[in-house]
């Protein structure tokens, strides 16, 4: 067993769902990919995908185009992100990204399906945008209108309820942006769930229900006009970095993986 997928949380919590629920627990590739096993019931992980989720909502998620036409057809308040270049695109939307840049002084580019703030920066102009990340090895990549936030929030949501949140405080200035990625060395700040603003509720429940999500993690932003939006929404999340930064918080994240299990094993 590897020392580092020994240690995750969601490891440490699918153990304990096999002990409290009376279920099996194997894993492989030193506990990258795990398995819940009760009578005819079976819960996969694979890192921090877990299987209660369908194949066609995890997969929008994680398309930061897709997730954004689909909130913004279901009326889901969302910062805007255009498709600039696919996989199946040869080079970038040039005309496009000129385009855009001239509604917007100032566009965001990030890989379409992108995490932890890798490859984000801030651009002024399209030649600099494409010359720079035309340099990279995705072939995939998203823009957005530059948003000034002022504010954070990751709000777990599994089956229509709110499980954990907490604000990312401290960011990291990176490229020009304030990263809040935990990886970046933010800190996470708890909201207490009866003292969270019904509109945050509200908000990461709907974006979960807009592009079919059962389990997931919203991140909600709120910029310097005050204005609440979705930034984007995980399918596959990790409690790693909240988990560590305190015991209390490492049963938090227990506890709400042991929830989403014990679900996924229950009789029916």
């Amino acid at each position: 067993m590897g020392y580092v997928t020994d240690k995750r949380v969601l490891v440490e919590a699918a153990r304990l769902a096999a002990v409290t629920a009376g279920a099996r627990y194997d894993d492989f590739s030193d506990g990258w990919v795990g398995r819940l096993q009760k009578g005819d019931k079976t819960a996969f992980i694979l890192g921090y995908y877990i299987d209660c989720n369908t194949q066609a909502a995890s997969m929008i998620a994680i398309d930061k185009v897709a997730t954004y036409l689909l909130l913004q057809d279901a009326s889901v308040p969302a910062v805007p992100h255009y498709l600039i270049r696919s996989e199946a695109m040869s080079d970038f939307d040039i005309d496009y990204l000129r385009r855009l840049f001239a509604e917007h002084p100032e566009l965001v580019l990030k890989p379409l399906k992108g995490n932890r703030g890798k490859l984000v920066a801030l651009y002024i102009d399209a030649d600099t945008a494409i010359a720079t990340i035309s340099s990279h090895y995705e072939n995939a990549w998203a823009a957005s209108p530059y948003v000034a936030v002022q504010c954070e929030i990751r709000v777990v949501v599994f089956d229509g309820a709110v499980m954990l949140a907490y604000e990312k405080t401290n960011p990291s200035l990176i490229d020009g942006l304030a990263i809040f990625n935990l990886e970046h060395g933010s800190i996470p700040q708890d909201i207490s769930l009866a003292d969270m603003p019904e509109e945050w509720c509200t908000l990461a429940c709907a974006a979960m229900a807009a592009i079919g999500l059962k389990l997931g993690a919203v991140d909600i932003i709120i910029d310097d006009l005050g204005r609440v939006q979705v930034l984007e929404i995980n399918s596959g999340f990790s409690l790693e970095h909240y988990a560590k930064s305190s015991a209390e918080r490492r049963q938090l994240a227990i506890d709400v993986y042991l929830k989403v299990f014990n679900s996924m094993l229950a009789d029916e």
